[in-house]
């Protein structure tokens, strides 16, 4: 999802025209054309993805950059049970940081 989302919008058209929307199970909430694009947009503003699959296991990702070019992502994940909306913001701060070290090195 994080790839995708930080895809150029030519990009996401391309993407789109190649593999059509994703698929409810695949991506809950964006297998219509306007709800694709409140997905992205959500992912571009917070600069990270979030999941839950449908076996219950949690994912955060985040971006890796080479010449200010998104080229890969770093991404935790967990049983959903072990997961608290409160760890967000650490979680995330903890996997940006380690993403911003991992990119000043490709």
């Amino acid at each position: 999802r994080l790839l995708i989302a930080m895809l150029s919008d030519n990009g996401l058209e391309s993407f789109i025209d190649k593999f059509g929307l994703p698929s409810k199970e695949e991506w809950s909430g964006a297998s219509e054309l306007k709800a694709f694009y409140r997905q992205i947009a959500k992912i571009r503003e917070q600069g990270f993805a979030m999941q839950i699959t449908v076996n219950h296991i949690l994912g955060i990702a985040l971006p890796l950059y080479r010449d200010g070019k998104v080229i890969a992502s770093l991404s935790m994940y967990m049983p959903e049970s072990r997961f608290s909306t409160s760890d967000t913001e650490r979680i995330v701060r903890l996997i940006k940081r380690s993403a911003e070290r991992i990119s000043k090195n490709l």
